[in-house]
């Protein structure tokens, strides 16, 4: 077995190289430029589908490195400097000012300059510079050795985007526009092979002759691939002053310069050579499995198109209209498959859009910038007991009550400082680590909820039939419901207010991973399940819903009914609800008390970046009443304003629009080739009677039917797909962790449907229309002038 492997490996990988060599050998290459030169209308859509191509491949280049330059200006401009160490007392900086003179006298490699600022509160800030070319870590390393060792007392040391160049913002730009080069690779692969099958259904004769005469599949394949790659070699020049041209259009009015690298210049032609030899791959394999024979007697358009006397009894039923009719139905496969794929193409297009808007929403959410913590508290957030996982509290009541203290202080005066937003935290607890659970009616479980529930006899008699332990406690107090309510971070419904007066008041979210999970309203009642004790040892089992009937089959529990007095849509969710409750409830039904020890300043998404700096010592000066408190900077507003400054939705946008372009060129060739194939039974019918003007009535007919048809088949297709690429950024990639879970609104652009539906209505009958009015100009000039004359 293992050998009969090994040999069938080796002769894949033989056929493959054999392939290839036909494909790039020299001959070929000159058959292929008079094939595509002298045939040139018969490859007119390949050399509109490389253009496009090309100038998606330009655009995604140009730009990303227009983009790579722009950001490494911007960093550079804002900071000239890699490390930072400010709080230092007059002492402190002059120790370290002593040893960095002693480094610099020494040259050094690993250290530039090093300046020294006295800020407005009258501590002092070193900036470190490390040399071009230098690891700025290898930097830090060396200052913390050589410098700060030499510095006793209390400072704060931390580093610029500058130090983190290269793997904060360089790498993922160029991991982002790596992702849209794939799928934009993706998408040529399929525009080219959807063209591809089209010309191989139309030309299947001919490619039976090929076989007989002992065309085999890398004869076949270097064929095909070396038409398309002289196609493709001709488009260059045209790609290239399109791609400028959309990278201009696209960077110029952002003030971005353009900037081409060598690494454009060396993967832009393997990624066209990539592209054409994946698109060319499968359609040549299949037909290289094809016999001969069943080439050969194929019937015309791909054994789609039959003799009338096979599909109606012309005499007796009307005509053209009826027999059109019939011609539909008996052609079905093939109009089935034109409509699917000139109207996927335009999905495509409203599909790219819908990310394009999901890219700018999330350059609207504004990002903290500085973290305000207690570090006493810090590591002993929860400790797990032996007796069955019950987690004892760590933070004493009085700590906790003393934080709740400080907070109501500051928290209000950092809010109102210029250029921040708003102050969030969130004390909060899972209500499986403290093992407690909700008991839900069944009109209160939504669309997804049959996930996460399990059927429950505690008190099915009040109607409660469902116990649910995905939700997660939350303290709220009224700074936390002021946060919600004036910076837009959910839709409040109801009085929220309830739960800061009312202790069986609560507040609930409803969205799992973006999903409606569960169906609350104002005035519902829940019951919350409380553990009392453990009547026998618990298994540790991954399955929520597992643990969650085996709590209730071993344990005791408390019930109290609770009202919903607010239901919060809209908030950023992950695997869970959230559950508000006051801070005695709190303790109440988690065991241990709110603690208010980590608290996020965001700024506002104008501010510039001096604001932002200038804010920083505004939050410490408020701060630093009261002991224990610090405050860290984290760089999140400069990187978010550095990344939602980047143009990916407008390159989105364009290569939705370059997509686009593929869809009338599969209507126009498909339709051209098969009116090409019905000559046969024009000519049969005419001499079967029917009038040159009654078969002229067959062309606009067709094209009626088509169009409806097609714009129908456009609205449910633009429509399931628009809900799909929903489902993968807003459910999908966050429950498999790869992206956070923001809250994205579903929306499908009726501008954008509704230019999909002129396209495929207006495609659909002119890809009817133009062959008929072709035939009769071939006609016109074969038949002595008769304009009626369909025949050559």
């Amino acid at each position: 077995m293992r050998q009969s492997r090994w040999v069938r490996l080796r002769a894949r990988l033989r056929t493959a190289g054999a392939a290839l060599a036909a494909t790039f050998r020299p001959r070929n290459l000159r058959r292929a430029r008079r094939s595509v030169v002298y045939s040139a209308r018969e490859y007119l859509c390949f050399y509109l589908a490389m253009l496009v191509i090309g100038t998606g491949f330009f655009v995604i280049a140009l730009g990303a490195d227009a983009e790579l330059e722009h950001t490494r200006r911007q960093i550079t401009d804002n900071y000239d400097y890699h490390i930072e160490i400010g709080g230092m007392t007059q002492e402190q900086m002059t120790a370290a000012n002593n040893r960095f003179y002693v480094e610099l006298e020494k040259e050094v490699p690993w250290l530039e300059a090093v300046r020294i600022r006295q800020e407005t509160d009258g501590s002092y800030t070193c900036f470190v510079t490390a040399p071009d070319g230098f690891d700025p870590a290898e930097t830090l390393a060396y200052v913390r050795a050589e410098v700060l060792r030499q510095v006793s007392g209390d400072y704060r040391v931390s580093t610029s985007p500058l130090y983190g160049y290269a793997s904060t913002y360089k790498a993922p730009l160029l991991w982002e526009r790596w992702g849209i080069t794939l799928a934009w690779l993706l998408l040529s692969v399929l525009a080219l092979s959807v063209l591809l099958r089209i010309r191989l259904e139309h030309f299947r004769f001919v490619y039976g002759i090929y076989t007989t005469c002992g065309a085999d599949y890398p004869m076949l394949f270097g064929a095909m691939a070396g038409d398309m790659l002289v196609i493709a070699l001709f488009c260059v020049p045209l790609s290239v002053l399109l791609g400028v041209g959309g990278t201009a259009l696209l960077c110029l009015p952002r003030g971005l310069e353009l900037h081409l690298s060598a690494r454009t210049v060396l993967t832009l032609p393997l990624l066209w050579i990539l592209t054409v030899l994946a698109a060319v791959y499968r359609p040549m394999r299949r037909l290289s499995h094809r016999t001969p024979i069943w080439m050969l007697t194929g019937q015309d358009a791909s054994g789609l198109v039959s003799s009338p006397r096979r599909s109606l009894r012309l005499f007796g039923a009307s005509f053209p209209g009826r027999y059109e009719l019939f011609t539909f139905w008996r052609m079905r496969k093939y109009y089935a498959g034109l409509i699917l794929s000139a109207v996927l193409f335009s999905a495509l297009f409203v599909s790219g859009l819908y990310i394009a808007r999901i890219q700018e929403s999330r350059a609207d959410v504004p990002a903290y910038e500085y973290i305000i913590s207690y570090p006493a508290t810090a590591g002993v957030e929860s400790e797990t007991g032996e007796d069955g996982g019950i987690v004892l509290p760590t933070v004493d009541a009085d700590t906790a009550a003393m934080l709740r203290s400080d907070g109501d202080l500051f928290i209000p005066s950092v809010a109102n400082l210029p250029s921040v937003a708003y102050v969030w935290w969130q004390a909060e607890r899972r209500a499986g680590t403290c093992m407690s659970h909700l008991l839900i009616r069944p009109e209160q479980t939504g669309r997804v909820a049959g996930s996460y529930v399990v059927p429950s006899d505690e008190r099915a008699s009040d109607g409660y039939t469902f116990a649910m332990q995905n939700y997660t406690y939350v303290a709220v107090d009224s700074l936390w419901l002021d946060a919600i309510t004036e910076n837009g971070l959910g839709t409040v419904e109801g009085d929220p207010s309830a739960v800061l007066t009312d202790p069986y008041s609560i507040i609930v979210t409803e969205d799992i991973y973006n999903q409606s999970a569960y169906r609350f309203s104002p005035g519902d009642r829940v019951v919350v399940a409380t553990l009392l004790k453990m009547n026998k040892p618990m298994i540790a089992v991954a399955d929520e819903r597992a643990a969650l009937r085996q709590q209730i089959a071993g344990c005791s529990f408390s019930y109290a009914e609770y009202t919903v007095c607010a239901v919060v849509r809209g908030m950023t969710s992950r695997d869970s609800i959230l559950l508000g409750v006051g801070y005695d409830a709190y303790t109440t039904l988690t065991g241990q008390p709110a603690v208010r020890d980590k608290l996020y300043v965001y700024m506002d998404g104008e501010a510039s970046f001096e604001e932002v700096r200038e804010a920083e010592t505004a939050v410490r000066r408020e701060v630093s009443y009261f002991s224990g408190w610090t405050v860290s900077r984290t760089g999140n507003c400069f990187r978010a304003r550095v990344q939602n400054g980047r143009g990916t939705p407008d390159v989105i946008r364009l290569l939705s629009v370059l997509i686009l372009l593929i869809s009338p060129a599969v209507w126009l060739f498909s339709q051209i080739m098969f009116y090409r194939k019905r000559r046969g039974e024009l000519a049969l019918l005419r001499a079967l009677g029917a009038r040159n003007r009654r078969i002229a009535c067959l062309f606009p007919l067709a094209g009626g039917v088509l169009s409806v048809l097609a714009s129908l088949v456009t609205v449910a297709l633009v429509s399931l797909c628009n809900r799909i690429v929903y489902l993968c950024i807003a459910v999908l990639l966050p429950k498999l962790h790869l992206t956070d879970a923001f809250p994205y609104a579903y929306s499908l652009s009726i501008p954008a449907l509704l230019l999909c539906v002129g396209i495929s209505l207006v495609c659909g009958f002119l890809s009817c229309v133009i062959p008929g009015w072709l035939l009769r100009r071939r006609g016109k000039g074969s038949a002595g002038g008769d304009p009626g004359n369909l025949l050559p």
